[in-house]
C-alpha cells in the first residue's frame, strides 16, 4: 500500500489572491494517502458531496464501493487535511480502459499516441469549504500535488471532466486545454450531468509555470 507523501504549502503566490496570506494555509496539508482510515474518510466525503448534488444516494454500500475502488493499484488518492480531518479529496486514475473521460470524450485517445494519460476524478470538498474558497484553499493546491506525482510517474497528459461553468477556471488558472471544441456532453456516471472535457500537457516545455516550480521543489526534496 502506498506510503503517504505530505506537501505543505506555506506560500501559493502562483495560485492565490494577494488578499490571502501564508497563514491561511498553515493548518492544511496535502497528501497522497494510502492508510485505511484515510481512504475510508475520503470515500465518505465523496458520498456526502455527491449525494448532496443528487449524483448518488448517501448509503453505506456506496461508501464501501468507493472505498474498495480507492484501493485499486491503478488509482491514487489525495487528500487535503486539517490535522487528521479530511476536508477535500481527489483521485488520479492511471491510463486504463476504464477512464470515464475516454467513454465520454473519445477524442482523448489521440493523446495516447504521444504518451500515457491519467484522469482526475472523485473531487469532493467538505461543506466548510464552498465556492471560490474551496477552489483556492484546497482543490487547487491538492490538484497541484496530484499533478506533480503524475509527472514523476511518467504521465504525459492528465484529463478531467467538469461542469461547463467551471471550464474557464481550469483553462485560465490551471492551464488545461479544452477537448472536442468545448462540446458539452451528458456524463453517464453522474446522472447525465453536463460535462466538458479538458486536458493538461505535462511535458516540461509545455506545462504551466506553477507545475514546473513544484516539480523542481519535489525533486529537490526527494534528493535532499
Amino acid at each position: 500500500m502506498a506510503t503517504a507523501t505530505s506537501f505543505h504549502f506555506p506560500s501559493l503566490s502562483d495560485y492565490s489572491p494577494k488578499s490571502l496570506s501564508a497563514q491561511d494555509f498553515l493548518p492544511l496539508s496535502f497528501e497522497k494517502v494510502g492508510k485505511i482510515h484515510d481512504l475510508w474518510s475520503c470515500a465518505g466525503l465523496v458520498v456526502r458531496k455527491y449525494s448532496s448534488r443528487g449524483y448518488m444516494k448517501a448509503t453505506l454500500w456506496n461508501r464501501i464501493m468507493i472505498f474498495f475502488r480507492f484501493q485499486s493499484h491503478e488509482l491514487k488518492v489525495y487528500a487535503a487535511k486539517e490535522g487528521n480531518k479530511v476536508v477535500a479529496t481527489l483521485s488520479v486514475l492511471h491510463d486504463s480502459e476504464s477512464l470515464s473521460v475516454v467513454e465520454l470524450f473519445p477524442e482523448i485517445c489521440h493523446y495516447r499516441k504521444i504518451g500515457q494519460i491519467s484522469e482526475i476524478g472523485y473531487l469532493a470538498t467538505d461543506s466548510s469549504y464552498k465556492g471560490k474558497k474551496a477552489l483556492e484553499l484546497v482543490l487547487e493546491p491538492l490538484m497541484t500535488v496530484a499533478i506533480v506525482h503524475a509527472i514523476t510517474d511518467g504521465i504525459r497528459h492528465i484529463a478531467i471532466t467538469v461542469n461547463p461553468r467551471h471550464r474557464l477556471h481550469y483553462e485560465k488558472k490551471a492551464g488545461f486545454q479544452i477537448l472536442a471544441n468545448g462540446d458539452v456532453r451528458k456524463h453517464p456516471k453522474v446522472k447525465k450531468a453536463p460535462a466538458v472535457g479538458l486536458v493538461l500537457d505535462l511535458d516540461e516545455s509545455n506545462c504551466p509555470d506553477y507545475v514546473r516550480h513544484h516539480v523542481c521543489q519535489h525533486t529537490a526534496e526527494a534528493h535532499g
